[in-house]
């Protein structure tokens, strides 16, 4: 009796040290600062999931009059930027 408890002990410890866990949030669950977001590569940068980070990083942006200026003011005008049109060569 007492070897097979010691056994299932021991079997249980193994099965319980073998799994990995990550402790890391899911990507896109983390928040993302101003900083950080005008770092990122264009394609990235205007996902949806890129915005709810940003808001995460900022709560404020949560109320809508806040976000939509903010839209206004940081994300259209480096959208221009960063999808400027490129010059025709004549």
């Amino acid at each position: 009796m007492r070897i097979a408890l010691f056994w299932g002990i021991i079997s249980a410890a193994i099965i319980g040290c073998d799994r990995s866990e990550s402790t890391a949030p899911p990507l896109e669950q983390t928040p993302l600062t101003q900083a950080e977001w005008k770092r990122l590569p264009p394609e990235e940068k205007y996902q949806i999931v890129t915005f709810e980070r940003l808001k995460f990083g900022n709560p404020e942006l949560y109320d809508e009059k806040k976000w939509n200026r903010f839209y206004r003011t940081e994300i259209l005008p480096q959208q221009k930027k960063d999808f400027a049109k490129i010059p025709s060569k004549k």
